[in-house]
């Protein structure tokens, strides 16, 4: 079984016994090859290697059609685009996240009102400043965790101490 070095990109290789590549048409990207009898033979538009054809017949424009079709290479750069797209919506914080549910919109019962924790806010120093209690606050905010508040979360204070 031949290995991989046998495969590589070269004439001995790839092409007929006693052809060689003699020459390049950057124009038409073709390349040229001689038979040891002394003819010339023309591959296709953009091919190395491939069906050869005698220099003398017409170009094939078809060919070059197949070769240089980019469009099938937009098709790779969607999935990329798609995961870019996924990564902004779940990772990057939205302006508009808070339509979507994702921890800041809180409903505060009528007549409660909605705070918004800053820096260095507690739940403690909130208690004493709405003259409530921290169990009050427990109580109105169910999912209230005091030893991780994080800014910008809201939370309600019970309406019967808001002053």
């Amino acid at each position: 079984m031949p290995d991989y070095r046998s495969y590589q990109d070269d004439d001995a290789g790839r092409l007929p016994a006693g052809l060689k590549r003699v020459g390049y048409d950057a124009d038409t990207e073709t390349y040229t090859y001689e038979s040891p009898e002394g003819k010339l033979y023309r591959g296709a538009p953009g091919n190395r290697y491939g069906r050869l054809v005698p220099d003398s017949e017409p170009v094939d424009n078809d060919l070059g059609q197949l070769v240089h079709d980019d469009a099938g290479s937009n098709r790779y750069f969607l999935p990329f685009l798609l995961v870019v797209i996924v990564f902004l919506v779940i990772f990057i914080a939205p302006p508009w996240k808070e339509n979507f549910g994702f921890g800041r919109a809180v409903k505060c019962e009528i007549g409660a009102m909605k705070y918004e924790i800053r820096t260095g806010d507690t739940c403690y120093a909130l208690a004493n400043e709405y003259s409530t209690t921290v169990e009050g606050l427990k109580n109105m905010n169910s999912k209230l965790n005091c030893d991780s508040l994080s800014v910008g979360q809201a939370l309600c204070i019970p309406a019967a101490d808001v002053s």
